[in-house]
């Protein structure tokens, strides 16, 4: 009998091993690189979708809140244009100028300019007042409304300069300006006039457009003064309904602001707010039961009759004495307080459209001052700059940033593909191996059979046993050598045989 071995000391395993480890090699190596390779793949991907989520968020995001502001920007600025053209289509009529000309208070010329500044004020929202004087200062007839929300157009001189002034204009805000003027209409600094009650305390921001009236000649016989306001509640509304997702804020440096009569207590040393769409509304309901709907009501916590939801706390009003807090005592966000510094400090006309995120990552925020001299050539006005208001946009980030989730997405199944094909190439392996084990164990099985065959018959012939028969049928080398075995043991016999004799 042959030698008896451990498996893992015989050819079988060494045979085996061999095979296994031959056949591996290539397997790992090619498993490594495809592994290697995905892993290499996703880190770039990573890094380019990382690199693609900063630039959008800067460059798109950021960015298009910034024009969202500029566009807001540009579009008062063309309003208040378009509001100068008005007064200055107005102040040439013929009407007017008949109606100074006349000299007479009661005469027909007078009251049918009144009548076509009426009619006027019936078709256009924008003004409040509307006021022509001589040229030296005496009021001689217009149009006004004595409440700026409930807007019932009377003819004739505004009451409160009838009182106050004895319809002598000269004292007027605006009457140094026009005197001096260097063009042939004049626009104030805005007038800010907190507490104008009606129906509720609200502050109100004016501005004087005049107008100088000239006769067929072209020299000049008198002014039209008409005063237009932008108020709080009405700007909120209307960005919201444009803007629904974004708030809008809007802010008037103190540089802008004049005071409108003597309110002491409401210095003009502080950036104030225009507009906030976060903050004011107007209401659909009569709550104050006087027959005027759209009242203007601050959004408040505590509910109030005809609105259905509570809303957030008007930070900027004081409920108990109903006025504006003091600007120092306006709890203003990290947003707010930035964009305010900007204005501040800011010296220029015009502010270009920037943005940021917040520092704690909750709001996106645009912020941006134009300037007429930005609108197209027909609606510029010389020697009026702008109003000098600062628009500023923002969102929360997660709404913001809404968009780049599908970024996100891709980063997640990027990294879930990753794993699943470094699971598959593992997969992939084991079941190589076995299989190359069970091939390599069956392969080393067919050469080493035979050659165990011709070790026992060896061992056999050895021991004097001649009459042994190798039945080994293989087409090779090991074939060949039980052919040889075959034909030696013959040999042997026959020469066993001859000694015998």
């Amino acid at each position: 009998m042959a030698k008896q071995r451990s498996f893992f000391r015989s050819l079988r395993s060494k045979i085996s091993i061999q095979m296994l480890v031959i056949s591996l090699i290539p397997i790992l190596i090619i498993g490594g690189f495809a592994s290697n390779s995905l892993i290499n793949l996703e880190d770039e991907t990573r890094e380019s979708v990382d690199t693609s989520y900063t630039a959008m968020e800067e460059d798109l995001i950021q960015e298009t809140l910034s024009q969202d502001a500029y566009r807001l920007a540009l579009e008062m600025e063309k309003n208040v244009a378009v509001r100068i053209d008005c007064v200055k289509s107005y102040a040439s009529s013929h009407l007017l100028r008949d109606a100074i000309l006349s000299g007479d208070p009661d005469s027909i010329e007078v009251q049918e300019a009144d009548n076509f500044l009426t009619e006027q004020y019936y078709i256009v929202p924008w003004f409040n007042m509307m006021l022509y004087t001589d040229i030296n200062g005496q009021a001689i007839g217009g149009a006004h409304s004595g409440d700026m929300y409930d807007r019932v157009p009377t003819p004739g001189i505004y009451p409160a300069y009838e009182t106050f002034l004895n319809n002598d204009l000269t004292g007027s805000i605006w009457w140094d300006q026009w005197t001096n003027r260097e063009s042939d209409v004049v626009v104030t600094k805005m007038q800010y006039s907190p507490a104008w009650t009606t129906p509720t305390e609200v502050d109100i921001f004016l501005l004087d457009i005049v107008a100088e009236i000239q006769d067929a000649n072209g020299n000049t016989i008198g002014a039209l003064d008409v005063v237009t306001a932008l108020d709080p509640p009405l700007l909120s509304r209307e960005y919201t309904a444009k803007y629904p997702d974004t708030r809008v804020m809007i802010f008037a440096p103190p540089d802008t602001l004049t005071l409108l009569g003597e309110h002491t207590d409401h210095p003009l040393d502080m950036v104030k707010i225009v507009a906030d769409t976060g903050e004011w509304m107007l209401s659909s309901e009569d709550l104050n039961g006087d027959g005027i709907i759209n009242d203007v009501v601050p959004r408040q916590t505590e509910m109030v009759e005809g609105i259905e939801d509570p809303q957030p706390v008007l930070r900027w009003f004081d409920f108990e004495k109903h006025d504006r807090l003091p600007e120092a005592d306006i709890p203003y966000t990290e947003a707010e307080e930035r964009v305010r510094s900007i204005i501040g400090d800011a010296t220029t006309q015009i502010i270009k459209p920037e943005a940021f995120t917040t520092d704690d990552g909750e709001y996106v925020v645009g912020y941006t001052r134009a300037a007429t001299g930005l609108l197209e050539e027909t609606l510029r006005t010389e020697g009026y700059p702008g109003t000098g208001l600062t628009f500023m946009t923002e969102q929360p980030a997660e709404l913001a940033f809404a968009a780049l989730e599908s970024l996100d997405t891709l980063e997640s199944d990027l990294e879930s593909n990753t794993q699943s094909v470094i699971t598959m190439v593992l997969v992939v392996l084991v079941v190589a191996f076995v299989v190359v084990l069970i091939v390599a164990f069956l392969l080393s099985r067919s050469i080493t059979r035979p050659i165990v065959q011709l070790s026992d018959a060896a061992e056999k012939v050895s021991m004097g046993e001649l009459d042994v028969n190798v039945t080994i049928k293989s087409n090779d080398e090991i074939g060949d050598l039980a052919d040889s075995f075959s034909r030696m043991v013959t040999a042997v016999k026959y020469l066993s045989q001859d000694d015998e004799k």
